[in-house]
């Protein structure tokens, strides 16, 4: 199976959207439905029942669902590596300010 088109419309707010590569995540107009993947995978999510497939490709394409909204995480970034150190404060004077 080959993706050529990897996309769907809201039946909500009636927005075509389109994924054109990979990690290319595009949410409808209201948010209630997002496509990603491009032409490597077909993934959607949000509110499966307002999402009408539009995805085209030689036989059919297999789609990845995944209820709910995705939320990006709000942690720190995977590689940032925490400081152990106890940083001292710059003196005053070394600022400029008092």
């Amino acid at each position: 199976m080959t993706i050529t088109r990897n996309r769907a419309r809201c039946r909500k707010c009636d927005t075509i959207i389109e994924s054109f590569s990979v990690h290319d995540f595009k949410y409808c107009k209201c948010r209630a439905i997002f496509v990603d993947g491009g032409r490597e995978y077909a993934r959607r999510g949000g509110e499966l029942e307002n999402c009408e497939e539009l995805s085209e490709g030689n036989g059919d394409v297999e789609l990845l669902k995944n209820p709910g909204s995705y939320e990006p995480p709000h942690s720190e970034h995977p590689r940032q590596i925490p400081c152990t150190q106890d940083i001292p404060a710059p003196d005053d004077d070394a600022t400029g300010y008092k």
